[in-house]
């Protein structure tokens, strides 16, 4: 884990020093051109725009579930 971004920077902060990380925005985490990978654990009405924000950075993206709470927010998700 080399960043750890969160609304929060206090919380991000407490986390990333916990973890040998460094805390950061999540544009400067995931604009890093270092990063290949990036893990989004965060609420579900953030999902969506963060996995946008990755895949238009060139990251592989892991994300908990759902993506999106819309249907149409989530267009793969549909049978």
């Amino acid at each position: 884990m080399v960043w750890v971004a969160d609304a929060d920077p206090a919380r991000a902060a407490v986390f990333a020093t916990r973890f040998g990380a460094r805390a950061a925005s999540v544009t400067e985490a995931i604009n890093d051109e270092q990063i290949d990978m990036v893990l989004i654990a965060s609420a579900t009405p953030t999902h969506a725009d963060l996995l946008e924000a990755a895949a238009r950075a060139g990251k592989a993206i892991y994300c908990e579930k759902p993506v999106d709470l819309s249907l149409e927010r989530a267009p793969l998700c549909r049978g």
